[in-house]
């Protein structure tokens, strides 16, 4: 895992385009929050977000890879944004749109 400072700035102001986000350091990646809700991981040059079984389909589709850590490989609902819908807005609120609706389903059932 890694983090690269400009890498998450260049995220960060392309996904504060639509919607509002926050980032904290976590696990030597960034982790990103909109509102109270973890929904994007920026590790290296790579964003991953959040995933259900409502969007999972939309990953796999174009060709994306979960992120995994560990040895042996363990996933935890993250899938990498496919290439080019970080420098589309519309395609981007869309995406992320989704991701937040699989984090907030994950955070309430957690307080459940």
């Amino acid at each position: 895992m890694a983090y690269d400072k400009e890498f998450v700035e260049y995220a960060m102001d392309h996904l504060g385009m639509v919607a509002p986000v926050r980032t904290k350091r976590m696990f030597g990646c960034a982790g990103i929050w909109s509102d109270d809700h973890f929904f994007a991981l920026v590790d290296g040059k790579k964003i991953y977000m959040k995933v259900d079984d409502v969007n999972r389909a939309d990953y796999e589709a174009a060709g994306s890879t979960p992120f995994t850590y560990g040895d042996p490989p363990k996933s935890v609902n993250l899938w990498e944004l496919p290439t080019g819908i970080l420098d589309d807005p519309d395609r981007l609120a869309s995406w992320v749109a989704k991701a937040l609706d699989a984090a907030r389903k994950m955070t309430s059932k957690r307080r459940h």
